[in-house]
């Protein structure tokens, strides 16, 4: 049987021609279960070999059999088991240095409202993330709790980030003022109300002497 055979190829080490077995193989058949459960097993054991001996080899595998069993699972929302791999994934990803992968799948999780996943994935995408998709990262974070800690920080970083470009101006004063009005108390608060009145003083007409 394929279980067998794929038990075989690991016991000689050979992962990825086991994983090759599986080709077209539909690992969410119930008759394939135990198949299933072997390739999850698999994934996770290398990842956890990786993180107690830094093997590289065992990140790929990892990763192979990760991507593996997600693409059993297709399209449906990045909840419970599916967006547990794809943390443990983006996490294979990132250490593996393909940080635009890493940085897809935490937003995927984070916008699949999963209550044990999302807040954990929007946090480590808005660590990752740069520029404009900062923002979004950061709006995402304030819509799950928009005074909490994390969250005021990433908002008051996102309205100077965008204070920093001209273009950006307006929408950053927005952003400022939301803060400040929110939390006046809070250090975030403090900040934002200071940049609120630059921003303010800014956008002013200049009198001409």
């Amino acid at each position: 049987t394929l279980l067998s055979l794929l038990r075989t190829d690991q016991r000689r080490g050979k992962f990825v021609e086991g994983l090759a077995r599986l080709k077209g193989v539909d690992l969410q058949a119930p008759e394939n279960q135990n198949l299933r459960a072997l390739v999850r097993a698999t994934a996770t054991d290398q990842h956890a070999q990786f993180r107690k001996k830094s093997s590289v080899a065992s990140l790929k595998i990892a990763e192979a059999y990760y991507v593996r069993v997600l693409s059993a699972l297709g399209t449906a929302p990045s909840t419970g088991e599916k967006a547990e791999l794809q943390m443990y994934l983006a996490e294979v990803r990132a250490a593996r240095g393909d940080k635009s992968g890493a940085l897809a799948l935490y937003r995927e999780v984070a916008a699949g409202q999963d209550p044990k996943y999302q807040k954990a994935a929007t946090l480590q995408w808005v660590a990752s993330a740069r520029g404009r998709e900062f923002v979004e990262a950061a709006d995402a974070l304030a819509s799950q709790d928009a005074t909490g800690v994390e969250a005021r920080e990433a908002r008051l970083r996102a309205a100077e980030q965008l204070a920093g470009k001209r273009e950006g101006a307006a929408e950053a004063l927005q952003r400022a003022e939301s803060l400040a009005k929110d939390v006046p108390d809070s250090a975030q608060g403090v900040v934002a109300a200071r940049l609120w009145l630059q921003l303010l003083g800014d956008a002013r007409p200049r009198s001409s002497e």
